[in-house]
């Protein structure tokens, strides 16, 4: 299909080139910035501006929805995928991008700031003294109390600028940029409770024979890392980057060849993948403080995310995956860490020491799950009731989901600066392991399938969201 200037898509095409470019370089300044470059920050802002700018063009949704026609009258697939991704896009930014919601983010962040989550979240997760744990719950509860109302002013912003756009709300816009419904999301998470469940409630009635008590809100972080168990300490320290070159190795591949460098770094969070230039120069850093199974963890999800940049469509902004989607890419290569053979021959544990290591993940996965599924439950529930306590939201959905009567108000402030996004690790977790299975070859397992390195690229990150995810992962 031939296009000339005044062909709507040409400028569908100039402002695919346009956001590739600015979304790269943004990539390079979130990198210098995480590295402690202090300069970058307002670079960061400026350039937001710029992409803000470019969506908001005015006549750019009239050009799309032609585009969209005349690709599709033409045969041109590619081009009319690329003209509806970027009506959705336009749409949302419109949404997410807006400056009072900015604003309103800032607000949350700044209330967020006053509590010293990391210090408090390692009490719940690793104190052994129940009391210690309850106090620390109450002081989380009492900076959620302080945050509440600058976050039901940001839900309510989140729902206006959603009516602008003719959404009954923000869900139903964030949800239909990802191709969800609101009823959809319910269900999976319904089915993926039930699957779940089993897990849970043995977790909690072993919990509670051993203390003598039972299980409470202060109790749970405490049990999950309790479950995890000593497993998962055997995987050493500092080895996580041999670990990916001898399972690369196992699978025909060559980590020096992949266009990539890892880092570590005290960068004071777990790790990123940065798209500076996809096919060309892919970064990924890791924290310094990452314990040996967290090392191993982190290091295979954001080699999952640099591996799709490695191989993704270049140049096209527009059919790079969302979020939700390479969240699930990336979860793929964590699904190594279950596997006792693998862990055994690329790591040099003992069969009975692999199995306790795969079985341990297996259960880590499935509690924490349930708790993921919890915190997104009670970000839609808040946008679509915002006017309901959140304290009393908290409590139902705490009770309906976990069977945990948790009046503590403690909910999480970090899941309304990323509204519904903390659903996405939950389908990362459900779908990657059905995808990993299924590369699986009869009854040859997925390690040792001779081409399972171009399978995955083939069929996942090749494609970009020309293949729509749902489809991509069989949902």
């Amino acid at each position: 299909m031939t296009m000339s200037g005044d062909c709507p898509c040409w400028k569908v095409e100039e402002a695919d080139r346009d956001l590739y470019e600015l979304s790269n370089t943004l990539s390079l300044l979130e990198y210098r910035q995480d590295r402690g470059d202090e300069k970058a920050g307002s670079e960061i802002a400026e350039l937001r501006g710029e992409i803000k700018g470019l969506l908001g063009e005015p006549s750019l949704p009239a050009s799309a929805h032609a585009c969209r026609e005349v690709a599709g009258t033409h045969g041109d697939r590619r081009l009319e995928r690329k003209a509806e991704l970027l009506e959705r896009e336009v749409t949302f930014s419109s949404i997410e991008n807006s400056p009072k919601l900015l604003r309103a983010k800032d607000a949350v962040r700044k209330k967020a700031s006053a509590v010293d989550r990391g210090r408090i979240m390692h009490v719940l997760g690793k104190d052994a003294d129940r009391t210690a744990r309850r106090r620390a719950l109450e002081e989380l509860a009492r900076g959620s109390s302080m945050a509440e109302e600058a976050c039901r002013e940001l839900v309510n912003l989140c729902n206006n600028l959603a009516h602008g756009q003719g959404y009954a709300g923000y869900a139903e816009a964030k949800l239909a940029y990802e191709g969800l419904t609101v009823d959809e999301l319910r269900a999976y998470f319904a089915q993926w409770r039930d699957r779940f469940w089993p897990r849970w409630e043995r977790a909690l009635y072993e919990t509670s024979r051993a203390q003598g008590d039972d299980v409470r809100p202060h109790d749970l972080l405490f049990m999950l890392r309790a479950r995890r168990g000593r497993p998962l300490d055997l995987l050493p320290w500092g080895g996580g980057i041999a670990f990916l070159r001898e399972l690369l190795g196992r699978l025909g591949v060559a980590l020096d060849t992949l266009p990539l460098t890892i880092e570590v770094r005290d960068i004071g969070f777990s790790g990123a993948c940065y798209r500076v230039r996809p096919g060309e120069d892919i970064r990924i850093v890791l924290d310094t403080g990452l314990n040996g199974f967290q090392e191993h963890f982190y290091l295979l999800h954001e080699f999952g995310h640099a591996v799709y940049y490695c191989f993704c469509p270049v140049g096209s902004e527009l059919l790079l995956d969302h979020h939700l989607s390479r969240e699930i890419m990336a979860d793929l290569w964590p699904q190594f860490l279950k596997e006792p053979r693998v862990l055994a021959e690329c790591m040099g544990l003992a069969p009975e020491q692999a199995r306790a290591v795969a079985d341990a993940q297996r259960a880590h996965e499935a509690l924490g799950a349930l708790l993921l599924i919890r915190d997104a439950v009670f970000t839609l529930e808040v946008l679509q009731r915002p006017e309901v306590p959140f304290g009393d939201l908290w409590r139902g959905i705490s009770n309906d989901w976990l069977g945990i009567d948790d009046t503590s108000g403690a909910f999480p402030l970090s899941d309304f600066l990323h509204p519904l996004d903390v659903k996405s690790y939950v389908f990362a977790q459900v779908l990657s392991e059905q995808a990993f299975a299924s590369l699986a070859s009869g009854d040859t397992p997925v390690w040792e399938h001779p081409n399972v390195f171009e399978e995955m690229i083939e069929r996942y990150y090749r494609p970009g969201s020309t293949i729509d995810w749902r489809h991509k992962f069989g949902l």
